[in-house]
């Protein structure tokens, strides 16, 4: 089936819809609107297909322009709705769900460079003339010495 056709038969059932609710309200005037617009769409879409090529087109282009609008409106409305409470929540509450579980005996130590400007040219093992292993031993050595006084 064509999508020319699955478009007709779309707008038939909607015309048909709107006819029955229109009886149901006892609104005359519209129900024969409606009637005639649902046969002759029926009409068109099984007799001459080829006619519903150009509101199938547009039919598409305000569908691409209202989601265009939509998604982000609906996707910020998600946002602030759920993503942000929780995230407030979170903060208020102190949770951080990266760090789990926290030693607090652990002492923190800055291990910077700045804080030993006497190995500088050991700590970079690139520019070392030793093999890894030995700049490593080295590393080790000194910052053992300078802890241990």
């Amino acid at each position: 089936m064509s999508q020319e056709k699955k478009f007709g038969i779309l707008f038939v059932c909607i015309f048909t819809i709107f006819c029955v609710y229109c009886f149901l309200q006892s609104k005359l005037y519209f129900f024969y609107l409606f009637t005639s617009l649902s046969i002759i769409t029926f009409v068109i879409t099984f007799y001459f297909t080829n006619y519903l090529i150009f509101p199938l087109k547009f039919w598409m282009l305000i569908a691409h322009t209202l989601s265009l609008i939509v998604r982000p409106v609906l996707f910020t409305a998600i946002y602030l709705l759920i993503f942000l409470p929780i995230g407030f929540i979170r903060n208020q509450l102190k949770y951080s769900p990266i760090i789990l579980k926290q030693d607090k005996n652990i002492d923190v130590v800055d291990m910077s460079l700045e804080n030993f400007p006497h190995i500088e040219n050991v700590i970079d093992p690139i520019h070392e003339k030793h093999s890894s292993k030995l700049a490593n031993l080295r590393r080790a050595k000194i910052l053992n010495n300078f802890f241990n006084n």
